[in-house]
Protein backbone atom coordinates (compact mmCIF):
# COMPACT_ATOMS: atom_id res chain seq x y z
CA UNK A 1 0.00 0.00 0.00
CA UNK A 2 2.80 2.50 -1.29
CA UNK A 3 0.55 4.50 -3.19
CA UNK A 4 -2.89 5.39 -3.64
CA UNK A 5 -5.61 4.97 -6.79
CA UNK A 6 -5.73 7.45 -9.04
CA UNK A 7 -9.61 7.67 -10.97
CA UNK A 8 -9.32 9.30 -14.58
CA UNK A 9 -11.59 9.53 -17.23
CA UNK A 10 -10.93 7.46 -20.69
CA UNK A 11 -9.14 10.51 -22.06
CA UNK A 12 -6.10 9.06 -19.69
CA UNK A 13 -5.49 5.20 -21.94
CA UNK A 14 -2.39 6.58 -23.55
CA UNK A 15 -0.57 6.84 -20.29
CA UNK A 16 1.21 3.24 -19.88
CA UNK A 17 2.38 1.29 -17.30
CA UNK A 18 5.88 3.03 -15.51
CA UNK A 19 4.77 6.64 -16.37
CA UNK A 20 6.80 8.67 -14.10
CA UNK A 21 4.31 12.20 -12.60
CA UNK A 22 6.97 14.39 -11.01
CA UNK A 23 5.80 17.91 -8.57
CA UNK A 24 2.81 16.62 -8.68
CA UNK A 25 0.39 18.50 -5.92
CA UNK A 26 -1.76 16.22 -3.71
CA UNK A 27 -4.67 17.51 -2.04
CA UNK A 28 -6.10 15.70 0.78
CA UNK A 29 -9.62 17.31 1.59
CA UNK A 30 -9.69 19.04 4.82
CA UNK A 31 -6.42 17.81 5.62
CA UNK A 32 -3.32 19.32 3.55
CA UNK A 33 -1.77 19.88 0.36
CA UNK A 34 1.75 18.33 -0.31
CA UNK A 35 4.45 17.59 -3.52
CA UNK A 36 5.22 14.47 -4.50
CA UNK A 37 6.61 11.96 -7.56
CA UNK A 38 4.86 8.87 -8.14
CA UNK A 39 4.39 6.43 -11.12
CA UNK A 40 1.85 4.22 -12.62
CA UNK A 41 2.26 0.61 -11.91
CA UNK A 42 -1.55 -0.66 -12.53
CA UNK A 43 -3.80 -0.11 -14.54
CA UNK A 44 -7.43 -1.41 -14.31
CA UNK A 45 -10.22 -0.71 -16.80
CA UNK A 46 -13.21 0.05 -15.70
CA UNK A 47 -16.55 1.12 -17.85
CA UNK A 48 -16.83 4.79 -17.67
CA UNK A 49 -13.21 5.34 -16.44
CA UNK A 50 -9.90 3.73 -15.43
CA UNK A 51 -8.21 3.34 -12.32
CA UNK A 52 -4.67 3.86 -11.90
CA UNK A 53 -2.32 2.17 -8.99
CA UNK A 54 0.27 4.79 -8.35
CA UNK A 55 3.47 4.06 -6.20
CA UNK A 56 4.93 7.38 -4.54
CA UNK A 57 8.60 7.33 -5.28
CA UNK A 58 9.01 9.29 -1.82
CA UNK A 59 7.38 9.41 1.35
CA UNK A 60 8.54 12.29 2.98
CA UNK A 61 7.07 12.64 6.70
CA UNK A 62 4.37 15.87 4.94
CA UNK A 63 3.26 12.91 3.19
CA UNK A 64 2.81 10.43 5.44
CA UNK A 65 1.59 12.42 8.56
CA UNK A 66 -1.10 13.90 5.59
CA UNK A 67 -2.00 10.05 4.54
CA UNK A 68 -2.49 9.54 7.97
CA UNK A 69 -5.15 12.18 8.86
CA UNK A 70 -6.70 11.82 5.91
CA UNK A 71 -7.49 7.78 6.32
CA UNK A 72 -9.71 8.60 9.11
CA UNK A 73 -10.44 12.52 8.61
CA UNK A 74 -14.37 11.84 8.75
CA UNK A 75 -13.21 9.36 11.56
CA UNK A 76 -13.37 5.62 12.29
CA UNK A 77 -16.44 4.00 14.02
CA UNK A 78 -16.05 0.99 16.07
CA UNK A 79 -18.05 -2.34 14.84
CA UNK A 80 -21.24 -3.80 16.77
CA UNK A 81 -19.58 -7.17 17.91
CA UNK A 82 -19.43 -9.93 20.53
CA UNK A 83 -15.81 -9.59 21.15
CA UNK A 84 -15.98 -11.47 24.71
CA UNK A 85 -17.01 -14.70 22.00
CA UNK A 86 -14.14 -14.11 19.64
CA UNK A 87 -11.15 -13.79 21.95
CA UNK A 88 -12.43 -16.48 25.01
CA UNK A 89 -12.23 -13.36 27.49
CA UNK A 90 -14.42 -11.42 29.58
CA UNK A 91 -14.57 -7.71 27.00
CA UNK A 92 -17.63 -5.07 28.05
CA UNK A 93 -19.22 -3.98 24.74
CA UNK A 94 -18.46 0.05 24.97
CA UNK A 95 -21.97 1.99 25.49
CA UNK A 96 -22.42 4.24 22.57
CA UNK A 97 -20.09 4.72 19.34
CA UNK A 98 -16.53 5.41 19.40
CA UNK A 99 -15.11 7.48 16.86
CA UNK A 100 -11.06 7.72 16.35
CA UNK A 101 -9.54 10.57 14.71
CA UNK A 102 -6.02 12.23 14.53
CA UNK A 103 -6.15 15.25 16.67
CA UNK A 104 -6.21 18.23 14.16
CA UNK A 105 -6.00 21.41 17.09
CA UNK A 106 -3.63 22.36 19.81
CA UNK A 107 -5.95 23.15 22.24
CA UNK A 108 -6.87 18.97 21.66
CA UNK A 109 -3.35 18.40 23.13
CA UNK A 110 -3.61 19.73 26.86
CA UNK A 111 -6.45 17.15 26.34
CA UNK A 112 -4.37 14.47 25.56
CA UNK A 113 -2.46 15.54 28.50
CA UNK A 114 -4.93 15.18 30.69
CA UNK A 115 -6.41 11.95 30.14
CA UNK A 116 -2.95 10.08 30.15
CA UNK A 117 -2.54 11.34 33.39
CA UNK A 118 -6.23 10.31 34.83
CA UNK A 119 -5.43 7.02 33.42
CA UNK A 120 -1.99 6.15 34.32
CA UNK A 121 -2.71 7.67 37.67
CA UNK A 122 -5.41 5.02 37.96
CA UNK A 123 -3.51 2.32 37.03
CA UNK A 124 -0.75 3.24 39.27
CA UNK A 125 1.60 3.58 36.33
CA UNK A 126 3.02 7.21 37.28
CA UNK A 127 5.15 8.25 39.86
CA UNK A 128 3.27 10.05 42.63
CA UNK A 129 4.77 13.44 41.98
CA UNK A 130 4.42 12.77 38.07
CA UNK A 131 2.22 16.07 36.76
CA UNK A 132 -0.49 16.93 34.06
CA UNK A 133 2.70 18.67 32.46
CA UNK A 134 5.24 16.18 32.12
CA UNK A 135 2.39 13.44 30.19
CA UNK A 136 4.33 14.30 27.38
CA UNK A 137 8.07 13.77 25.63
CA UNK A 138 9.58 14.56 22.29
CA UNK A 139 8.51 12.05 20.55
CA UNK A 140 5.05 13.57 20.40
CA UNK A 141 6.45 15.99 17.74
CA UNK A 142 6.86 12.94 15.34
CA UNK A 143 3.58 11.33 15.99
CA UNK A 144 0.63 11.00 14.41
CA UNK A 145 -1.88 11.37 18.10
CA UNK A 146 -5.29 9.43 17.60
CA UNK A 147 -8.11 10.39 20.14
CA UNK A 148 -11.24 8.41 20.41
CA UNK A 149 -14.52 10.15 21.21
CA UNK A 150 -17.60 9.22 22.57
CA UNK A 151 -19.78 11.96 21.41
CA UNK A 152 -17.90 14.56 22.26
CA UNK A 153 -15.92 13.28 25.05
CA UNK A 154 -12.51 12.14 24.76
CA UNK A 155 -12.20 8.73 26.07
CA UNK A 156 -9.05 7.03 24.45
CA UNK A 157 -6.15 8.16 23.17
CA UNK A 158 -2.87 6.42 21.50
CA UNK A 159 0.18 8.03 19.48
CA UNK A 160 1.98 6.60 16.40
CA UNK A 161 5.72 7.13 16.42
CA UNK A 162 7.67 7.23 13.08
CA UNK A 163 11.28 8.06 12.18
CA UNK A 164 11.39 11.52 10.39
CA UNK A 165 14.93 10.95 9.74
CA UNK A 166 17.69 8.14 9.80
CA UNK A 167 19.17 8.92 13.05
CA UNK A 168 15.79 8.92 15.04
CA UNK A 169 15.04 6.39 17.66
CA UNK A 170 12.07 4.69 18.81
CA UNK A 171 11.67 4.74 22.58
CA UNK A 172 11.83 0.96 22.68
CA UNK A 173 15.57 1.01 21.40
CA UNK A 174 16.26 2.49 24.51
CA UNK A 175 15.12 -0.63 26.37
CA UNK A 176 15.49 -3.54 24.50
CA UNK A 177 18.05 -4.94 22.10
CA UNK A 178 16.74 -5.76 18.77
CA UNK A 179 19.46 -6.82 16.22
CA UNK A 180 16.46 -7.97 13.82
CA UNK A 181 15.24 -4.14 12.98
CA UNK A 182 15.89 -3.64 9.63
CA UNK A 183 16.68 -0.23 8.58
CA UNK A 184 14.92 -0.75 5.79
CA UNK A 185 11.61 -1.64 6.50
CA UNK A 186 9.15 1.20 8.39
CA UNK A 187 7.60 0.87 11.48
CA UNK A 188 5.48 2.91 13.77
CA UNK A 189 5.94 2.51 17.12
CA UNK A 190 2.63 2.44 18.86
CA UNK A 191 2.73 3.66 22.26
CA UNK A 192 0.76 6.32 25.32
CA UNK A 193 -2.31 4.28 24.95
CA UNK A 194 -4.36 5.61 27.31
CA UNK A 195 -8.35 4.98 28.19
CA UNK A 196 -10.83 6.23 30.93
CA UNK A 197 -10.80 4.38 33.71
CA UNK A 198 -14.23 4.30 33.83
CA UNK A 199 -14.30 2.38 30.54
CA UNK A 200 -11.46 0.38 31.13
CA UNK A 201 -11.90 -3.60 29.87
CA UNK A 202 -14.39 -2.42 26.64
CA UNK A 203 -13.52 -3.09 23.29
CA UNK A 204 -11.87 0.44 23.08
CA UNK A 205 -8.53 -1.15 22.28
CA UNK A 206 -9.69 -3.10 19.51
CA UNK A 207 -11.32 0.16 17.79
CA UNK A 208 -8.00 1.50 18.10
CA UNK A 209 -6.12 -1.62 16.71
CA UNK A 210 -8.47 -1.21 13.51
CA UNK A 211 -7.80 2.52 12.87
CA UNK A 212 -3.91 2.12 13.66
CA UNK A 213 -3.46 -0.76 11.02
CA UNK A 214 -5.54 1.34 8.38
CA UNK A 215 -3.01 4.41 8.57
CA UNK A 216 -0.31 1.85 8.86
CA UNK A 217 -1.25 0.19 5.87
CA UNK A 218 -2.31 3.07 3.40
CA UNK A 219 0.78 4.56 4.25
CA UNK A 220 2.79 2.01 3.06
CA UNK A 221 4.73 0.89 6.14
CA UNK A 222 5.63 -2.95 7.23
CA UNK A 223 4.18 -2.64 10.23
CA UNK A 224 3.96 -1.47 14.42
CA UNK A 225 6.17 -1.75 17.55
CA UNK A 226 4.48 -1.55 20.51
CA UNK A 227 4.72 -2.49 24.18
CA UNK A 228 2.96 -4.96 26.28
CA UNK A 229 2.03 -6.67 29.55
CA UNK A 230 2.89 -9.87 30.53
CA UNK A 231 -1.17 -10.31 30.81
CA UNK A 232 -2.00 -8.62 28.06
CA UNK A 233 0.79 -10.44 25.22
CA UNK A 234 -2.09 -12.93 24.67
CA UNK A 235 -4.47 -10.58 23.35
CA UNK A 236 -1.87 -8.99 20.94
CA UNK A 237 -0.59 -12.44 19.69
CA UNK A 238 -4.56 -13.04 18.62
CA UNK A 239 -4.65 -9.84 16.77
CA UNK A 240 -1.13 -10.72 14.66
CA UNK A 241 1.13 -10.14 17.33
CA UNK A 242 4.78 -11.81 18.14
CA UNK A 243 7.17 -11.31 20.72
CA UNK A 244 10.45 -9.44 19.64
CA UNK A 245 11.64 -9.23 22.92
CA UNK A 246 11.35 -10.10 26.86
CA UNK A 247 12.33 -8.61 29.80
CA UNK A 248 11.92 -5.34 30.59
CA UNK A 249 10.87 -3.89 33.92
CA UNK A 250 8.00 -1.14 34.18
CA UNK A 251 9.74 1.41 36.17
CA UNK A 252 6.85 2.27 38.45
CA UNK A 253 4.57 -1.23 38.47
CA UNK A 254 7.77 -3.66 37.55
CA UNK A 255 5.67 -5.33 35.80
CA UNK A 256 6.95 -7.64 33.08
CA UNK A 257 7.18 -5.71 29.92
CA UNK A 258 7.46 -7.29 26.39
CA UNK A 259 8.24 -6.09 22.98
CA UNK A 260 5.44 -7.12 20.13
CA UNK A 261 5.44 -6.65 16.18
CA UNK A 262 2.62 -6.96 13.89
CA UNK A 263 3.32 -6.93 10.27
CA UNK A 264 1.58 -5.33 7.54
CA UNK A 265 1.61 -8.12 5.36
CA UNK A 266 0.48 -10.71 7.99
CA UNK A 267 -2.79 -8.73 8.23
CA UNK A 268 -3.49 -8.14 4.64
CA UNK A 269 -2.78 -11.88 4.22
CA UNK A 270 -5.01 -12.81 7.43
CA UNK A 271 -1.53 -14.84 8.56
CA UNK A 272 -0.29 -15.41 12.03
CA UNK A 273 -3.67 -13.98 13.73
CA UNK A 274 -6.99 -15.65 14.16
CA UNK A 275 -9.41 -15.41 11.52
CA UNK A 276 -12.19 -13.57 14.00
CA UNK A 277 -9.64 -10.92 14.73
CA UNK A 278 -9.09 -10.39 11.32
CA UNK A 279 -12.46 -9.72 10.16
CA UNK A 280 -12.66 -7.60 13.06
CA UNK A 281 -9.45 -5.57 12.67
CA UNK A 282 -8.49 -5.94 9.19
CA UNK A 283 -10.94 -7.01 6.62
CA UNK A 284 -12.56 -3.89 5.35
CA UNK A 285 -9.04 -1.93 5.38
CA UNK A 286 -8.05 -4.70 3.10
CA UNK A 287 -10.70 -4.83 0.72
CA UNK A 288 -10.41 -0.96 0.27
CA UNK A 289 -6.66 -1.82 -0.26
CA UNK A 290 -7.49 -4.37 -2.43
CA UNK A 291 -9.83 -2.37 -4.74
CA UNK A 292 -7.07 0.20 -5.32
CA UNK A 293 -4.71 -2.23 -6.32
CA UNK A 294 -2.12 -0.94 -3.50
CA UNK A 295 -0.75 -4.55 -3.12
CA UNK A 296 -0.22 -7.75 -4.40
CA UNK A 297 -1.12 -9.79 -1.20
CA UNK A 298 -4.23 -10.96 -0.88
CA UNK A 299 -5.86 -13.21 1.39
CA UNK A 300 -7.09 -16.18 0.83
CA UNK A 301 -10.58 -14.99 2.09
CA UNK A 302 -12.15 -19.02 1.78
CA UNK A 303 -9.77 -19.98 4.32
CA UNK A 304 -9.91 -17.44 6.43
CA UNK A 305 -13.94 -18.57 6.69
CA UNK A 306 -13.26 -21.68 7.14
CA UNK A 307 -10.81 -20.99 10.08
CA UNK A 308 -13.18 -18.21 11.29
CA UNK A 309 -16.52 -20.83 11.37
CA UNK A 310 -14.01 -23.95 13.11
CA UNK A 311 -13.30 -20.84 15.77
CA UNK A 312 -16.78 -19.89 16.11
CA UNK A 313 -17.61 -23.77 17.29
CA UNK A 314 -14.74 -24.27 19.37
CA UNK A 315 -15.39 -21.33 21.57
CA UNK A 316 -19.12 -22.08 21.67
CA UNK A 317 -18.26 -25.78 22.67
CA UNK A 318 -16.03 -24.31 25.21
CA UNK A 319 -18.16 -21.97 26.79
CA UNK A 320 -21.18 -24.86 27.12
CA UNK A 321 -18.55 -27.32 28.22
CA UNK A 322 -19.18 -28.48 32.17
CA UNK A 323 -16.66 -30.59 33.41
CA UNK A 324 -18.45 -34.00 35.50
CA UNK A 325 -18.67 -33.97 39.07
CA UNK A 326 -16.29 -36.65 41.04
CA UNK A 327 -19.19 -39.35 42.53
Amino acid sequence: AKGFGLEVSKANKHLPIGTPLKNISLNFAGVNQVTVDFSIVRVTIKPDSIVFGCEIKEETPEYLEAVAKYCLFSGVESKKMDVDKIFGITVKKLKGVLTIAPLEHAEEYQNVLNLRYSAYKNANKIAAKASRENMGDQFDRRSVILIGRVGSQIVATARMVYKKEASDKFQFEDVFELKCLNVNEKYYEVSKLAIDPDLQGTDILLGFFRAIFEITAKSGFDGIYCFATQSLTPLYCKIGGKVMSRGAIHPVTLENMNLIRIRTKDMLQGKNLTATSWKLVAQEVVNSINYYQFSKLKPAKGIIQIRYIVEKIFLRLRKNFKPRKSA
